[in-house]
């Protein structure tokens, strides 16, 4: 019987995608760069929004990829709202990531 149940959790368990997620640390002295021009991506409880706007994913890539055409260095600033877990923002660098940004900032969000 235990057998049998130790079988069962194994097939029914799920195996997560396991990947490396890249983050770099800032420059020595880079307090002045500024981010004059830079889109902003709020992750929140209630779904994405692109410098205020609601988006959906796909509108997002779409979005950005017309930014990029004429901007290929644009930086996203992606900002986790209050009580939003991590797996949210990992899913929007990965946006970020297949729509070719490849300048992001991870920043805080406003005190509330």
């Amino acid at each position: 019987m235990v057998f049998i149940l130790l079988v069962f959790f194994m097939l029914a368990s799920r195996f997560a995608d396991w990947r490396p997620v890249t983050i770099s640390a800032g420059q020595a002295g880079g307090g002045g760069t500024g981010v004059e021009g830079a889109l902003l991506l709020e992750i929140r409880a209630d779904g994405l929004r692109l410098s205020g706007a609601p988006v959906t994913a796909e509108a997002l890539a779409a979005r950005l990829g017309a930014r990029l055409a004429a901007r290929p260095d644009q930086l996203v600033l992606v900002q986790p709202g209050p009580g939003v877990a991590l797996q949210p923002t990992l899913d929007a660098l990965d946006l970020l990531a297949e729509a070719g940004v490849r300048r992001t900032r991870l920043i805080e969000g406003a005190a509330r």
